[in-house]
């Protein structure tokens, strides 16, 4: 097996584990009117009516698994999912949201979601199902903030380098319906299923939260300095931001049910049972692409000499771009294509870069892969890799030269996957 096939075999692999068919079939079951979650049952037997609602880029597939597993139920099924395309889910409405910048879509599908909460009573029974991309696909601005003003301060935060969990922290506070609030519009018992694509799977930043609160550690005095954001946002949103909210109440369990290191683990064994040498490195990866590029670039440069031996190394995580360009690319795109500058033209080196729900940034590619056939390419064109990073323009590089990873629709969201390969004559052996 080249070696494109097999990194295009693992990304597969990774990506179908934490596909929601897969993850809840292995972590939820439902027996005699009985709902088991990770080992947790909860008794459905007293309930009229189950709702089964979802927000996030992954709640479609979750919904319609979810569907599947409680199909022998004889009770009345409601609900509703808010996702970013559309899809036909018997007894569920699909409502779009955008993303990742909320527009009155997003403020369209809140109100839709909390219309059919309020009708939740204590004689029925909620499974709620949150993924990655719930903050921007339902959105309810604070007064006096109308979705204009959180469009200008979302825009502002994804180009000035902020981490996910520090961009949900400030929504949080701009929002009615974020950190817990939504817990404000439900009267009935419920679980809420979590998809995590938050670094750490910290409950209080996944999908900004919506039913679930913890105090936050970050002090917003520090991030309106630490990003210089006084002089970016208005008075009236550093006003909202700054003053104390009440503490809110958390009604329904949640419980993660698959992640980022899920995916992870699933690409170690494929690669294993090719018989390659594998290793996860860390699924913690973050910072700034392009530095996180050239470090990963820096590793292989050096194992490919050290060891003289294949071996596979798998990072997972979600890194940032500080957009300082008016190019077309997304983290993943531009942590591959800083790596390919560092590579000074190794031949062994295979580096795949990838979202795991088949979009980075705003294009159509997951990311891409590289090895040394690209910069040789790039050399041919005349095409300068330095020029298309500063610019922030990795997605037109790879369109010229190829490499790009494109999945569709995943269906999935568990944070981003890079793949370090380092290739040598004997990998040519693996079945």
């Amino acid at each position: 097996m080249n070696p494109l096939s097999l990194i295009n075999a693992i990304i597969e692999t990774s990506i179908d584990a934490v596909k929601p068919e897969n993850v809840i079939e292995k972590s939820v079951k439902y027996i005699n009117d009985t709902l088991i979650v990770n080992n947790h049952p909860f008794d459905l037997k007293k309930y009229n009516r189950i709702f089964i609602v979802g927000s996030g880029k992954a709640s479609i597939k979750m919904a319609k698994a979810v569907k599947k597993l409680i199909k022998n139920n004889t009770k009345k099924i409601e609900g509703l999912v808010i996702s970013n395309y559309h899809e036909y889910i018997e007894d569920l409405t699909v409502v779009l949201g955008s993303h990742p910048i909320p527009t009155k879509k997003s403020v369209k599908a809140a109100k839709s979601l909390i219309n059919l909460l309020t009708k939740c009573s204590n004689n029925d029974f909620l499974i709620y199902l949150l993924s990655g991309g719930s903050s921007a696909l339902m959105e309810l601005p604070k007064p006096p903030l109308t979705i204009n003003d959180v469009q200008k301060v979302t825009s502002i935060l994804l180009h000035a380098g902020l981490n996910i969990k520090e961009l949900n922290f400030i929504r949080k506070k701009l929002s009615l319906i974020k950190g817990g609030k939504l817990n404000n519009f439900i009267q009935c018992n419920g679980v809420v299923l979590v998809l995590s694509d938050v670094i750490g799977d910290k409950l209080e930043s996944i999908g900004s939260a919506p039913l679930y609160y913890k105090k936050e550690e970050f002090d917003i005095i520090t991030l309106l300095n630490k990003y210089n954001l006084r002089k970016k946002l208005t008075k009236k949103v550093v006003d909202i931001l700054t003053t104390e909210e009440k503490d809110s109440v958390n009604l329904l369990p949640h419980f993660i049910i698959g992640n980022n290191l899920t995916a992870l683990k699933a690409a170690e064994e494929k690669a294993l049972s090719y018989g390659l040498s594998a290793e996860i490195l860390t699924s913690t990866l973050k910072g700034e692409a392009g530095q996180a590029g050239i470090f990963i670039a820096s590793i292989g440069n050096f194992q490919s000499e050290y060891t003289k031996k294949s071996k596979l190394y798998i990072l997972g995580g979600e890194t940032t771009v500080t957009v300082k360009g008016s190019g077309m690319g997304g983290r993943n795109q531009e942590l591959a294509l800083a790596a390919l500058k560092e590579l000074e033209y190794n031949n062994n080196i295979y580096i795949a870069a990838y979202g795991t729900d088949g979009i980075d940034g705003p294009t159509d590619a997951a990311g891409a892969i590289i090895n040394n056939e690209l910069s040789l390419k790039a050399k041919n064109l005349r095409l300068s890799i330095e020029e298309y990073l500063q610019n922030n323009n990795s997605y037109n590089f790879f369109k010229e030269v190829g490499g790009h990873i494109k999945l569709g629709h995943t269906g999935t969201n568990v944070c981003d996957i890079v793949l370090l390969f380092i290739f040598h004559k004997e990998v040519n052996n693996v079945a």
